[in-house]
């Protein structure tokens, strides 16, 4: 009996701690992006060729999920713009929407892929509707599962490029982000000195 109590005991405790250690890992991850929140995003503008930094966007989820990719025949469609558009962007936080957003569609369909069979894809296209740049995201997985503090982030970057950003999702089916910009960011108008 008291083998039997040591045994259940330790059960239990393996399983504890194996909470703590993944409580610990999130909050490591919450502080992390927190910091990065902090962070001032609303300088460091480049004029940057926007079809340029999707398609590198998509190469680096190619490389990064080359062999998921390949095993699971996943379609990656780049619809992008027929004229080379120029646009003042923070790159680095761009890119990090960008590819947060690739990579939670890429795990929505292996997820989705472990119990159904269907034809994976990742759509990401690019259109330009009056003056706003319109960036689509769209994937055909498992559907948003929890919203955390990654999407808050892009939503806080796109913010801050005077954007914004919907996404419509539905579970078992699909997740669509839709990220609108002003093609011409407004400039700060300083006013003219008065005469002495």
């Amino acid at each position: 009996d008291v083998y039997d109590d040591s045994v259940d005991l330790l059960n239990m405790m393996t399983s504890n701690l194996e909470k703590i250690s993944e409580h610990g890992f999130n909050t490591v991850r919450i502080v992390k992006a927190m910091e990065e929140l902090l962070k001032d995003r609303r300088g460091n503008l480049t004029l940057t060729n926007i079809n340029g930094l999707c398609r590198i966007a998509l190469d680096k989820l190619k490389k990064t999920y080359e062999q998921d990719i390949q095993e699971k025949n996943i379609r990656i469609i780049f619809d992008n713009l027929t004229l080379s558009l120029m646009m003042e962007v923070n790159v680095e936080q761009f890119s990090k929407v960008l590819a947060g957003i690739l990579k939670n569609s890429m795990y929505a369909l292996l997820k989705k892929s472990e119990t159904v069979t269907f034809s994976p894809e990742i759509f990401l296209g690019l259109k330009v509707n009056k003056d706003m740049l319109e960036i689509t995201i769209r994937d055909n997985g498992s559907g948003i599962e929890a919203a955390g503090v990654g999407l808050y982030l892009c939503r806080e970057i796109v913010q801050n490029h005077r954007g914004t950003i919907e996404v419509e999702s539905k579970k078992g089916e699909y997740t669509q982000f839709l990220i609108t910009i002003p093609v011409y960011q407004p400039k700060t108008i300083t006013p003219p000195k008065e005469e002495e």
